[in-house]
């Protein structure tokens, strides 16, 4: 039996394809940590087993085995096109790989979403009515994460919570969740403009209580987003109210506008009057978004990343430096500036991100789906004549509510709306990375994909003609043979993509455990587990770890507790995943001293030097070696070079007056201990230092 004439004999949507994408919100929220050291390698592995699942369940029901459109609808869209393009070209970004391990999980994690995106397109497309009770719970979601936020707004206020940042419900920090809330906002939008009764009112419910959660979360990216978002619904409301001349969207627009201006007036009462301790959370709207200056850290440190991605991405523009190394190519630039170990390892901008990994071709695929998949409603929503022609042949379909005789404007609403949504937490964050986010983008990019699939065989224009075929149709017009050879091969490749998904995801699941093993046993100082366990439980991939600190200096960590310097020698000696990250330098120049070979531990200092050359910890060592080797007055310029950089570090002005000192030139040393209390005038130790230095300058007139 064919999809078509499946939904033709069906009186209601079908319940199962409904639940199946709602599934996939589930797993990808509420799958656990499960000891890893981060929640989204779990949550990708999960979408990989259930896009198993789904596989298995699609491909043995006879409405999909039967169905050419099962392999080609995907391809019959121009979004559909385009996003496997982005894959296509990712995989040919490899050539330019710094580490190919990581090109390899960034793809599986790719693959995987657009995989679940080919599946949500397959099932919408078999029936559209299902968008609606997804629609609905959907929106029950949204409340649920609103609520969440209301109490623990409640426990904020009460002084029981101490930061607005514990926010978090099931998601990883509390601005995934206001991502959450903000993006699930366009199902609440399309329920309310196109549906009545009570789903209407539950729609209603849902975007109001969105707006204030959304205040009292403080997100700055998203405050901006409800007011171009906004703009663009009041403004589409309008253009309707015009055209279809209903008085109904002129109510719609007043009740918008009086919600979001209470969520305003509410939130600010609340704010000036019951926030307890000062923070940069009781600052008014205005004034938060007013913070977003270069010169605030965090909006410095989103530019800084920029600037570098630019800077990467011109020199290798076509493929880029390949999927997944953007941490690893911009720490090459970083390392020049930074006195820490702390890095920023994604660009905060998939945009940025995506176009500096695989090139220019890449960043306007990616762009690409957002404009083919609002520019349909954009589209229809100036034209003046009624149009279904893209449109499948149902009866009571739930797009044509007479709210609206527009038939295209209802169907492109939602996917146009979501995608716009998404694009703003893809501006200033990072959700390509967050499988939370990623499956609100599989919901309206495999929506947006199934509603613009050309089907020639049931498309009349709204005169009786028959429509034009767009070019990706005619390009998949072939026998019926060739159609099921095409379906076989393509369910292999599916299958095949699946399974070697799975599997990488698991190895790097089983990385990230150990990872945390790792991690909370350097928090607690003491290593525990024996290195043999250590070096087994990595597996082959990755060989750097989600802040890209090469493996192999993480082993060492356990090589160096057993005293065996040669072992982790060899060890770090043996590969160089991360060219750009000093720690392995640092490593081999710590176990060849220890050793007592000052002449290659120096050399390894060097390398370190180069990479990294406001690295405290590596200047000390090698001020330790010149002073072992009686060229002390070559350690002082090392530290001279740093204070020009960074006179924030008590240590190193101890240091230096310390080397000035053992070199014999006292005055010296006194003028900087001196200097030192400028930019420390509390500490301790630095006051002490310069009352040391200046007892001892004035020790010889005493005599």
């Amino acid at each position: 039996m064919s999809v078509k004439t499946k939904s033709k004999t069906q009186s209601h949507p079908n319940i199962l394809h409904t639940v199946i994408l709602l599934i996939y919100v589930l797993v990808a929220v509420f799958t656990p940590q499960m000891a890893a050291f981060d929640s989204n390698g779990p949550k990708f592995l999960a979408l990989a087993i259930l896009n198993l699942l789904v596989f298995a369940f699609i491909f043995t029901r006879k409405e999909f085995k039967e169905n050419p459109l099962a392999v080609t609808g995907f391809f019959k869209s121009r979004a559909g096109i385009v996003y496997t393009l982005l894959i296509l070209i990712s995989l040919l970004s490899f050539v330019k790989s710094i580490n190919i391990n990581e090109s390899i999980i960034y793809f599986c994690k790719s693959i995987t979403i657009f995989i679940s995106c080919y599946f949500v397109a397959l099932l919408v497309s078999s029936d559209r009515r299902i968008l609606e009770n997804l629609a609905v719970a959907m929106v029950f979601l949204l409340i649920v994460d609103c609520l969440y936020v209301f109490i623990q707004m409640g426990k904020f206020i009460k002084g029981d919570l101490a930061n607005i940042e514990l926010i978090t419900s099931a998601y990883s920090n509390k601005n995934v969740l206001a991502a959450s809330i903000f993006i699930k906002l366009p199902f609440a939008l399309w329920l309310y403009t196109f549906h009545k009764d009570r789903k209407q009112k539950l729609a209603l419910a849902g975007w109001s209580m969105s707006f204030l959660a959304l205040l009292f979360m403080s997100s700055r990216a998203f405050y901006l987003g409800i007011v171009l978002l906004s703009m663009a619904y009041l403004l589409i409301l309008w253009i309707l109210s015009n055209r279809d001349e209903q008085k109904a969207y002129r109510r719609k627009m007043i009740i918008y506008t009086t919600v979001l201006a209470t969520s305003v007036l509410l939130f600010t009462v609340v704010q000036k009057n019951l926030y307890a301790n000062p923070s940069i959370y009781n600052a008014g709207i205005v004034e938060r978004l007013a913070q977003a200056k270069a010169t605030e850290y965090s909006t410095g440190e989103r530019l800084n990343g920029w600037k570098r991605s630019f800077g990467v991405w011109k020199k290798e523009p076509l493929l880029g430096c390949g999927l997944g190394n953007w941490k690893i190519a911009t720490l090459k630039e970083e390392n020049q500036t930074k006195t820490d170990l702390i890095y920023q390892y994604r660009a905060h901008n998939d945009v940025i991100q995506i176009t500096t990994e695989t090139g220019i071709f890449g960043g306007l695929a990616f762009l690409g789906m957002f404009v083919l998949l609002i520019l349909p409603f954009a589209r229809t929503l100036f034209k003046n004549e009624l149009e279904v022609a893209n449109l499948l042949q149902q009866p009571a379909n739930i797009l044509q509510h007479p709210a609206s005789p527009n038939l295209h404007i209802q169907q492109y609403f939602l996917p146009a709306f979501g995608m716009m949504a998404y694009a703003f937490d893809a501006f200033f964050n990072f959700p390509h990375e967050r499988p939370e986010i990623l499956v609100l983008f599989v919901l309206f990019a495999g929506t947006g994909i199934a509603l613009s699939q050309k089907n020639p065989d049931t498309q009349k224009s709204a005169k009786g003609l028959p429509v034009t075929e767009s070019k990706p149709a005619r390009l998949w017009q072939v026998s019926e043979q060739q159609k099921k050879i095409l379906s076989l091969f393509w369910k292999w490749v599916l299958l095949v993509l699946i399974l070697l998904s799975a599997y990488i995801l698991i190895l790097n699941f089983q990385s990230l455990k150990t990872q945390k093993i790792v991690s909370d046993e350097i928090s607690a100082g003491k290593l525990n587990i024996s290195t043999d366990q250590i070096i087994q439980d990595f597996p082959w991939l990755p060989n750097i770890n989600l802040f890209g600190e090469p493996i192999s200096v993480q082993k060492a960590r356990y090589l160096f507790r057993d005293k065996n310097y040669n072992g982790a020698i060899t060890m770090l000696r043996s590969e160089n995943t991360n060219p750009y990250d000093s720690r392995r330098e640092y490593f081999l120049a710590s176990a060849w001293l220890a050793l007592g070979k000052t002449d290659s531990a120096l050399f390894w200092n060097k390398r370190a030097l180069e990479l990294k050359p406001f690295l405290l910890e590596n200047l000390t060592m090698m001020c330790n070696i010149y002073e072992r080797t009686g060229r002390i007055q070559e350690a002082i310029p090392l530290l001279q070079k740093y204070l020009d950089h960074d006179k924030n570090n008590p240590k190193a002005w101890l240091l230096i007056t310390q080397y000035l000192e053992k070199s014999g030139d006292l005055k010296k040393a006194y003028q900087y201990s001196v200097d030192a209390c400028k930019y420390h005038s509390t500490d301790a130790a630095i006051i002490q230092n310069r009352d040391a230095m200046l007892k001892k300058l004035l020790a010889p007139n005493k005599n």
